[in-house]
């Protein structure tokens, strides 16, 4: 009986060590195009669910912005 729970939020917030991810790449001469998803959790309303994915969605705009 066991199990997992994901749980969204904005990009630099979670577990991911995001800045390992690009340094590792790059040690191999690799340069893909990353792709991170986001998972608004419901809010209980769509109003609210919406409010915060596009707050979350700003804040990881502006974090990732700085791997240009």
């Amino acid at each position: 009986m066991m199990g997992c729970e994901i749980r969204g939020g904005p990009a630099g917030e979670g577990e991911l060590n995001i800045d390992w991810v690009p340094c590792e790449l790059d040690k191999c001469g690799a340069k893909p195009t990353i792709i991170l998803e986001q998972w608004t959790p419901w809010a209980g309303n769509i109003e609210e669910t919406v409010a915060t994915g596009q707050q979350w969605a700003a804040q990881s705009i502006q974090f990732l912005g700085r791997y240009r």
